[in-house]
């Protein structure tokens, strides 16, 4: 493996954690500063802070947002393809359990870039 390959790794899954801890001073170290998060519904968070207070609002929303699993991720040069499976709030009440990916940018050893992806809740 080389080395970029190997600190790419070691980035996603410091970031990966946490994400999955819902704890935004992990995650901070992980993003540039120019950091941009799409979401599926096309709401881009622009910055490094304002991905972060995003993050923060949804985990502090009821029942915590969102709820991922069954992940796993692959380096392909300065990107990261993470594949999941995702449980949220479907249109009209009640949950539904839907695949995603998302599409993350490496650059100078941070993330700059997280594009979600999520099958049709609705």
């Amino acid at each position: 493996m080389s080395e970029d390959k190997e600190a790419t790794e070691t980035l996603f899954k410091a970031f990966v954690k946490g994400f999955a801890k819902h704890d935004t001073a992990l995650v901070a170290p992980t993003l540039a500063d120019d950091f941009v998060w799409s979401q599926p519904t096309g709401e881009d968070f622009v910055g490094k802070e304002a991905a972060l207070q995003a993050m923060a609002d949804r985990w502090s929303a009821p029942g915590g947002g969102p709820v991922f699993g069954h992940g796993g991720f692959e380096v392909i040069g300065d990107t990261v393809i993470q594949t999941y499976e995702v449980t949220a709030d479907a249109p009209g009440g009640g949950e539904r359990t839907v695949r995603g990916m998302d599409i993350y940018k490496v650059r100078d050893g941070l993330l700059t870039r997280k594009d979600a992806f999520w099958k049709q809740l609705g």
